[in-house]
């Protein structure tokens, strides 16, 4: 991968090809977040999150579909768009807010998708610490130690089973929280 991709955009938006090209990046001030993720060599997912941070949902998602963008940069382009500022305030939430987070990340079966995610928002603070990244680590990880044997051993079973284990990961992150 290329290591300084952000000047491919700015030769762009120096020649005006970039508001033909792609006018919803034209005012976009990613191109820090890009050249970091490039110099943390970062996969082409959290590249491409990075540099669409900020753009609203359609924008986004108008983006992805004209560059026909792999699957995994799309998704995680969209889960950046609209989770990162919740991410950035990750110790403040509440146990609930984090749960729904995690759950729409499925970071029980895509622990990946997470890393990636974390890693798109570390690049976007511009090598200033990201504590927040520790943070979600650390409740994603007392999310996922929840263990659904002794639930399954109690008998639950489909939407009961569900909604058991997800009142005993909200335990979990209220735990994480508290200490």
């Amino acid at each position: 991968m290329e290591s300084e991709p952000q000047v491919f955009i700015e030769v762009l938006r120096s020649c005006g090809g970039l508001s033909e090209l792609t006018p919803e990046l034209e005012g976009a001030s990613t191109l820090a977040a890009l050249h970091q993720a490039a110099r943390h060599q970062q996969p082409l997912a959290v590249r491409w999150a990075c540099l669409l941070r900020g753009l609203q949902p359609a924008a986004l998602k108008a983006l992805n579909q004209r560059f026909k963008a792999p699957r995994e940069c799309q998704e995680l382009a969209m889960l950046v768009g609209e989770f990162a500022e919740r991410a950035d305030q990750a110790p403040q939430l509440e146990p609930a807010s984090l749960l729904e987070m995690l759950q729409k990340f499925d970071v029980y079966r895509r622990p990946k998708r997470f890393e990636d995610f974390i890693a798109a928002c570390e690049m976007a603070a511009l090598g200033s610490e990201y504590p927040q990244g520790e943070y979600l680590r650390g409740a994603a990880e007392a999310a996922r130690a929840v263990d659904v044997k002794p639930l399954l051993e109690a008998g639950l079973a489909g939407q009961g089973l569900g909604e058991a284990l997800k009142g005993e990961r909200l335990k979990a992150l209220e735990a994480y929280k508290a200490a």
